[in-house]
Parts: C-alpha cells; sequence; structure tokens
C-alpha cells in the first residue's frame, strides 16, 4: 500500500531537514509500489510544481543519497 494513502507527505518535500529525506523514501517506495497512481496524486496535489522544485534541490545536494 501506498504512503500517501496514511499520510500527505509530499509537502515534506519542501524542507531542508531529515523529515525531507524520509519523504523522499516515502516517494521512492511508493513508485515502486504503485507508479503510475503516484505519479498521478503527486501532480494533482495543488503544491505540485514546489513539491517538484523540492525534488530539484534534492539533485543539488551535495549529499550522495
Amino acid at each position: 500500500m501506498a504512503h500517501w494513502n496514511d499520510s500527505d507527505y509530499f509537502a515534506l518535500l519542501l524542507k531542508t531537514n531529515s523529515a525531507a529525506y524520509s519523504a523522499l523514501e516515502y516517494l521512492v517506495d511508493d513508485l515502486h509500489v504503485d507508479k503510475d497512481a503516484t505519479v498521478k496524486r503527486f501532480l494533482k496535489h495543488a503544491g505540485s510544481e514546489d513539491f517538484l522544485w523540492g525534488l530539484v534541490k534534492f539533485i543539488g545536494n551535495e549529499d550522495p543519497r
């Protein structure tokens, strides 16, 4: 079952603490469980553009995760 069924963790992707890393782990896990449903849920979320920006920040982060 996808994590977003239990809680709306997408907004945590905007944080700069360990909660953001947990949200990223949830997102990756959910993509493995049900990619299509997770992508649809993510993109339909009101903050999806901001969340995508949060993901871009992860890419530029020096942390190898």
